[in-house]
């Protein structure tokens, strides 16, 4: 059992903790700053803070409604010809390629350094997706998409926060086929899944997960072991969001041995930390601290530093 707070103190930050713990968008560096959202974590005036965006969200209104007037340039997306650029906050970057009908594209931009969101518009300039699918900032953003009418497509790259660098690169174009249109519906699936827990009542939540296990069915038809772990995270993750901890640890606890199994440290990490959350909300500390030791020397190897200082506070003396 968790022992009783010495102080009012000791009590804001045990629920801190355990409020941070799920909130997987970057921190700002500052210290300061850092605690001052933690202690309006604690007193509940930011709502939804233990949100991620957690796969890929499809938006009616985005930023590629409108002509590029910031861009000082489009550039020509090549096969296999990848595009390394730096970005500053609040800046967009465009890139253009050609779709015949019933093409399959897949888009892939590695995020070094910066939490990017790309977007993917047809050619009469209507947004068709947008995505912002992991906050981590050494992971990847993937775009799939099969193009129903032939023109050239438009993509677009932004930031919010400080300067870093990405790579967007196209690595596949070529026909349709049933199985790259099962890839699309698997996206569709979990970005409808992501609108939905974002609407945040009991209804869309409970929708939500219906969603992310439509797109889990079709990412183990695909053999798809990362996505297939992405959605089992995802309903651990509302579970959590609804107070079923018990159900949510054994999706996480799922998610997590093909985490294992495979090469992504950074979503290794991650699972790993909030799994120790669950424990430390059962009350049992001494499990919790293991897994977020567990988890910090990944953190550190994939230099997720946002990640390292949330789970250096969950470590801290005076916490558990």
């Amino acid at each position: 059992m968790l022992a009783r707070p010495e102080s009012k103190f000791k009590m804001i930050k045990q629920q801190t903790l355990i409020l941070i713990s799920g909130c997987r968008k970057p921190f700002s560096a500052r210290p300061a700053m850092f605690w001052f959202a933690c202690l309006w974590f604690s007193v509940g005036l930011m709502p939804g803070a233990d949100r991620y965006l957690i796969s890929q969200t499809v938006q009616a209104n985005t930023l590629l409604a409108r002509q590029p007037q910031e861009a000082t340039e489009i550039k020509e997306l090549e096969l296999r010809k990848p595009i390394e650029r730096d970005l500053s906050g609040s800046q967009s970057h465009f890139y253009k390629f050609t779709l015949s009908s019933n093409q399959y594209v897949h888009i892939l931009v590695e995020q070094k350094g910066i939490d990017v969101e790309v977007t993917l518009a047809g050619p009469d300039g209507k947004p068709l997706m947008t995505i912002d699918g992991s906050s981590g900032l050494r992971d990847s953003e993937p775009v799939h998409w099969v193009s129903e009418v032939p023109g050239n497509d438009r993509f677009e790259v932004s930031h919010q926060g400080g300067t870093g660098q990405y790579q967007v690169e196209l690595r596949e174009l070529r026909a349709a086929t049933d199985q790259s249109r099962v890839q699309v519906a698997a996206a569709q699936a979990s970005a409808e899944g992501d609108r939905l827990f974002n609407e945040n009542t009991k209804a869309s939540l409970e929708a939500s997960i219906k969603k992310y296990e439509e797109a889990l069915t079709m990412y183990r038809t695909l053999e798809v072991r990362d996505r297939e772990a992405t959605m089992l995270y995802n309903i651990g993750f509302v579970c959590r969001a609804m107070g079923d901890m018990k159900k949510a640890l054994s999706y996480y606890t799922e998610a997590l041995r093909l985490r294992q199994a495979g090469t992504n440290r950074g979503e290794e990490a991650t699972t790993l930390h909030d799994i120790g959350s669950v424990y430390y909300s059962f009350g049992d500390l001494q499990t919790a601290l293991e897994y977020f030791s567990k988890a910090l020397p990944l953190r550190i190897e994939v230099g997720d530093k946002n990640g390292e200082a949330i789970t250096r506070v969950a470590t801290a003396p005076g916490l558990s």
